[in-house]
């Protein structure tokens, strides 16, 4: 089996890199992790998008769902689908624990915009992102921070 290199993302599916998700979990276990589900990357075993969205997450309010689409329709032929997936997935999770208020329909997926970059490497501004969704730099990074925060607890 192949060393999980720091750098690399983690085998959790999270999108994050090793190093900040589950590094620190597993430094006391000397054996290499079991690898978590893979989120299939084949069209004919992955669901599109859309379909996770509206047929297989489940949301507990019905603006989550709309927030997701409102997500993938800025963001699907800019990123690859897996990172999209696991935003969205992010998404879910976050929503359904957090139940964040939204009053403006652009927000949330701008600061889902600057997790997937963030968690990816991507290069983009947050002024352009503010201009894409018309809200604020500083509204972008106080949700982007509290999904990143969500999504990576710090370490006690």
């Amino acid at each position: 089996m192949q060393k999980l290199g720091r750098n690399e993302p983690c085998y959790c599916g999270s999108g994050i890199k090793y190093k900040r998700c589950c590094l620190n979990k597993n430094a006391t276990n000397l054996a290499a992790p079991a690898p978590a589900a893979v989120i299939p990357t084949t069209p004919s075993a992955a669901p599109s998008i859309p379909q996770l969205i509206q047929e297989e997450l489940s949301w507990e309010n019905e603006v989550y769902q709309q927030t997701a689409l409102n997500f993938y329709n800025q963001t699907q032929d800019l990123y690859p689908v897996v990172e999209v997936d696991q935003t969205i997935r992010l998404w879910n999770d976050y929503s359904t624990a957090e139940m964040p208020v939204i009053k403006k329909e652009g927000v949330f997926p701008a600061a889902l915009e600057q997790c997937i970059c963030s968690m990816n490497g991507h290069e983009i501004t947050k002024a352009q992102l503010a201009d894409k969704y018309d809200v604020s730099v500083a509204t972008i990074t106080q949700r982007a921070n509290q999904i990143m925060s969500f999504a990576v607890p710090e370490q006690a």
